[in-house]
């Protein structure tokens, strides 16, 4: 089990899930901020979508049933924020971070320690290859490459819906698998086109 995961367990048995929560974020919000930084969508502000995630978070906590990773659980959230604001498209109708009272100090710590995160994240022409890509390929790169995830978590997080039946987590994470086989031959084919790796069709 991740440790992670068994550092807020512990909290969460103790009944104390605002303690649960803050430490959720501590540990995650770097990693949920920069991913969310790294699918920007136009006239939302980062801080704003994370704001909304954490406040997701915090309601989800009490509830929260351990079916899977509280990594996995974050980036579920994280998407389905990405989400609604991707369908509202307008700034104005996203929760602003003042709002979220109870977690803006730890939104605070979460944004001034993201920036050494966002260090380790790809870098270079390859990621501009990868901004080209529908934003949904976009994200299942980013959750599968860059953040490790496996297909059954990956599946989790892409889902429209939670998934609790095993057949149909089956059937999304083979879906996943051939979305992922047509990102890898775009990406290729881009990287030719610009010269990053040697063409080969011709050997």
């Amino acid at each position: 089990m991740d440790p992670v995961d068994d550092e807020l367990r512990r909290i969460w048995h103790t009944g104390d899930h605002a303690a649960t929560a803050t430490q959720w974020l501590d540990r995650l919000g770097p990693e949920i901020y920069s991913f969310l930084t790294a699918m920007p969508i136009g006239g939302v502000d980062t801080d704003d979508l994370f704001a909304d995630f954490c406040e997701q978070l915090w309601r989800s906590v009490p509830g929260f049933r351990w079916e899977c990773g509280t990594r996995t659980w974050s980036y579920l959230l994280a998407r389905a924020s990405w989400q609604r604001a991707l369908t509202r498209s307008r700034r104005a109708e996203m929760m602003p971070m003042s709002a979220v009272r109870e977690i803006s100090a730890v939104i605070a710590r979460v944004r001034s320690s993201t920036a050494a995160f966002l260090r380790t994240e790809v870098k270079d022409e390859f990621r501009a290859l990868r901004d080209e890509l529908a934003p949904d390929d976009r994200m299942l790169l980013i959750l599968r490459i860059d953040r490790g995830l496996d297909w059954n978590d990956a599946a989790r997080v892409m889902a429209p819906e939670e998934i609790t039946d095993p057949a149909a987590l089956a059937r999304k994470s083979a879906g996943l698998r051939k979305q992922f086989q047509r990102i890898k031959a775009r990406i290729r084919a881009l990287a030719r086109e610009r010269g990053l790796v040697p063409d080969t069709s011709d050997r």
